[in-house]
């Protein structure tokens, strides 16, 4: 996941090409970043700390939206029932094998 951040013109989600790691956000944890807005056109600066904890927060939010959609809902319920039923210890069969 890249950092992220939202347009203040037109509060649409702008994704840099900043890389969430550890060690990225620890080197630019304190910067201040500017780039041009693919929505409006302008230049926008912000900081990386505060770019981070608005992305997780709209990525949080956006997640509890699409469960509130039932078919979301739906195969979200359906992809853990079937992880669920489906042993971890299971090995796969390599199509390309023998055997």
């Amino acid at each position: 996941m890249n950092v992220r951040f939202l347009c203040p013109k037109k509060n649409e989600l702008i994704v840099t090409d900043i890389a969430a790691t550890r060690e990225v956000l620890q080197e630019h944890w304190s910067e201040v970043i500017s780039c041009r807005c693919p929505h409006c056109g302008e230049i926008h600066s912000f900081s990386v700390r505060d770019a981070y904890i608005d992305g997780i927060l709209s990525a949080t939010a956006q997640d509890q939206r699409d469960l509130d959609n039932p078919l979301v809902r739906f195969a979200h319920f359906e992809r853990q029932r079937m992880e669920a039923a489906t042993p971890a210890a299971t090995p796969r069969r390599n199509p390309h094998s023998r055997s």
